[in-house]
């Protein structure tokens, strides 16, 4: 456990600086753009990582179980991120320009329908390998435990994106011109960077052997990749519900709403980098143990924090991203209800990766989407966006309830284990707490 705990220390300061710096630049872009034009950013971001996400197969998810088994190491790991970088961006491509022949109403009226939409669409295009680039590189470091750099990587994205955020709208205005020239940067660091930080972790570059892992990743990630695809369509399709039903300006508020509350999520983003190597290689007691702490402390951490996040996201959206956004706070408390009980994702990396059961894993996130997609159109449809907000809680607490069953069932744990923080939790939490001040001071 003391490892998972160092990893968590470093991934947490650095992703917390990161998540900082990314605050800033969402402060700097909301402020500037006004929601619409923030709305249109997010729905360009969202189309990409869908379009990504669900032709591309969910290959990161077997770069990560082959990275942390020891399926693909050193040179051989680099050659099969790039080999499934490769065959996901063709079939992603070619998938999203069906979608225009087969579907062009469905793009144009509802996804697209700005007066900046043709730009807009082939943006997406451009992004969806870069955002490719970024899922499989990530996976591929973490699967094999390099959280130096992740942490490295999530703060040099944050820093360059500040920056250029700055740069661009001081060169071109506020205008689509320097959102565009805003995409094409994070697009080309979202695609090289990740790709040559696993480059240098893996001490080069190699393809001998990858045909055969690449099949047998190949048919891993297609046991995930429902699975994968429900929990992103449970996270991404809002804001394209929203902007459908709604419109662009509510579907800025929404996006405001959801990266405070994913930046707030740092915990269990975290916990669960941190945990995914050690609990996959363990033995099964310790993989339990692991499992079990992990989401007590994942859960714990984030009924402190939101009790903290609520108040001061009430009263700083409005002060720091203006008043046009104030509503993003409700909607903030609102999703805060699900993310804490995602806590409990360690279960995921229990079953999908250390007893290497990927259906398993697919079986949880598929309850999400379930759930919240019927509730998303029919509470959006009546409520507005805060209905959509309380859809997407209601799709995060089915997967938790689900998770944690199936758990008991599985290995006879009773539910309070895995929920419900013990004394020695209370007192780790509160060692590190101290040990980190200290080191602080120095």
């Amino acid at each position: 456990m003391s490892s998972i705990r160092t990893n968590a220390k470093l991934l947490l300061l650095a992703q917390g600086l990161g998540l900082a710096l990314a605050l800033i630049f969402d402060m700097l872009l909301s402020r500037t753009l006004g929601k619409e034009m923030r709305g249109l950013y997010a729905v360009v971001f969202s189309s990409a990582t869908l379009i990504a996400a669900t032709f591309g197969l969910s290959l990161h998810t077997s770069l990560s179980w082959a990275a942390a088994t020891g399926r693909a190491r050193g040179p051989s790991l680099t050659g099969l991120t790039l080999s499934a970088l490769l065959l996901g961006s063709v079939l992603a491509e070619a998938a999203y320009g069906l979608l225009f022949v087969l579907a062009p109403s469905l793009v144009w009226n509802h996804v697209f329908s700005s007066q900046e939409g043709p730009e807009a669409a082939k943006l997406v295009a451009f992004l969806i390998p870069c955002v490719l680039a970024d899922s499989l590189g990530q996976a591929a470091l973490n699967g094999a435990d390099e959280i130096g750099l992740m942490a490295l990587q999530r703060v040099a994205y944050a820093t360059l994106r500040v920056t250029a955020a700055l740069v661009l709208f001081a060169l071109l205005g506020l205008r689509f011109g320097g959102i565009v020239a805003l995409f094409l940067l994070i697009g080309l660091e979202q695609l090289l960077v990740p790709n040559l930080l696993l480059k240098q972790a893996m001490r080069g570059l190699s393809f001998r052997g990858v045909s055969p892992l690449l099949r047998r990743c190949l048919g891993y990630s297609l046991k995930r990749h429902v699975g994968t695809v429900s929990m992103i369509l449970s996270g991404r399709i809002a804001v394209l519900m929203v902007n459908g039903l709604v419109g662009l300006g509510a579907a800025g508020v929404y996006a405001v709403a959801t990266a405070l509350a994913e930046t707030a999520a740092l915990v269990n983003t975290v916990i669960f980098q941190a945990s995914l190597h050690r609990i996959g290689a363990a033995d099964e007691p310790t993989a339990r143990k692991l499992t079990e702490q992990g989401a007590r402390m994942s859960v714990l951490l984030m009924l402190l924090l939101s009790a903290v996040a609520i108040p001061v996201v009430w009263i700083g959206v409005p002060i720091f991203w203006g008043k046009g956004f104030g509503k993003a706070a409700p909607l903030f408390a609102i999703l805060m209800v699900g993310y804490v009980l995602m806590g409990t994702n360690p279960i995921a990396i229990y079953f999908g990766v250390h007893r290497s059961q990927p259906l398993v894993a697919t079986l949880f996130a598929v309850i999400g989407p379930m759930v919240g997609l019927p509730s998303l159109y029919f509470l959006t449809r009546a409520f507005g966006v805060t209905g959509a907000a309380w859809a997407a809680t209601l799709g995060y607490t089915a997967v938790a309830g689900t998770m944690v069953t199936w758990y008991r069932v599985q290995t006879g744990t009773p539910i309070g284990r895995v929920l419900l923080p013990k004394r020695k939790d209370l007192a780790m939490l509160a060692e590190e707490v101290v040990r980190t001040l200290k080191a602080l001071r120095r």
